[in-house]
């Protein structure tokens, strides 16, 4: 039997381990990024077609907060409240009488005027949501 050595040089080693280290090191950034750009759209969808309208206040609350990184989770929360609290979630969970908006004058039943204004938009997203998450986290990514 007759045995044969072969030899295999691998070059560029290095420079892959650089790029797996920066993906290492940018992957949470850019995942916070593109979890901040999907809340954005998310809050923007339910201020402009759900949240309901009476003074204001409770549209002007609305709001994401920065991302936040801690261990391995990545979060991003989207809020209405501030001026609003008080009456927020009371608007969001419990929906008025057919011939009724919150406010007690008659109910408009075209948008803004819906309960689960943040809720709705949020479950609307999620098709396509794992997608557009890759488009943006492309953009910070070697």
């Amino acid at each position: 039997m007759v045995q044969k050595t072969i030899e295999v040089q691998v070059e560029g080693l290095q420079a892959v381990r650089q790029v797996f280290e920066q993906l290492r090191l940018k992957t949470p950034h850019a995942v916070a990024a593109a979890l901040n750009v999907e809340g954005e759209k998310i809050m923007t969808s339910s201020k402009q077609t759900y949240v309901p309208v009476d003074t204001g206040a409770l549209k002007a609350s609305g709001h994401v907060k920065p991302p936040e990184v801690s261990g391995g989770e990545i979060s991003v929360v989207l809020a209405y409240g501030g001026p609003a609290a008080s009456y927020a979630l009371w608007v969001h969970e419990i929906p008025p009488p057919p011939e009724k908006s919150w406010s007690g004058r008659s109910a408009r039943h075209e948008p803004p005027t819906q309960w689960k204004y943040l809720e709705t938009p949020a479950k609307a997203a999620i098709p396509g949501m794992d997608e557009r998450l890759a488009a943006e986290m492309r953009k910070e990514l070697p």
